[in-house]
């Protein structure tokens, strides 16, 4: 899933996070869930492929839990396994085993060392 960096475009009066070098996204929509994208077209429509069950204040704000979309059951899947973590201003998307996306398998084991890393400095910040 990776690192993601706020920008300083804001989408819905909240900041606007993308993935370096890759046209991911993470924003928050209309109705306050936090959604991840790769498509800036989807940021200006309102689509995702995984977002908050709930509104939260941050993506990283304790307690929120994570939803992708299952083209196969054409449903939400609620899934403990993605989370969201502030580290330093930027935000580290991880997920802890496939839940349905391969895609974002091959960045899990960068995603969780850099995490592990960080972690072992003292560099994070949970909210």
């Amino acid at each position: 899933m990776g690192e993601y960096k706020m920008e300083e475009e804001r989408v819905n009066e909240y900041p606007l996070y993308k993935k370096a070098k890759e046209d991911h996204y993470i924003y928050r929509g209309e109705g306050g869930e936090w959604a991840v994208t790769d498509s800036r077209a989807d940021v200006d429509e309102g689509g995702c492929s995984i977002m908050t069950q709930e509104p939260a204040q941050l993506p990283t704000s304790e307690g929120v839990t994570w939803q992708y979309w299952d083209g196969e059951k054409e449903e939400d899947v609620p899934d403990d396994a993605i989370s969201a973590i502030d580290v330093k201003g930027k935000i580290l998307m991880a997920l802890a085993n496939n839940g349905g996306h391969t895609a974002c398998v091959a960045l899990l084991e960068e995603a969780m060392n850099k995490a592990r890393e960080k972690s072992a400095r003292g560099g994070f910040e949970r909210h």
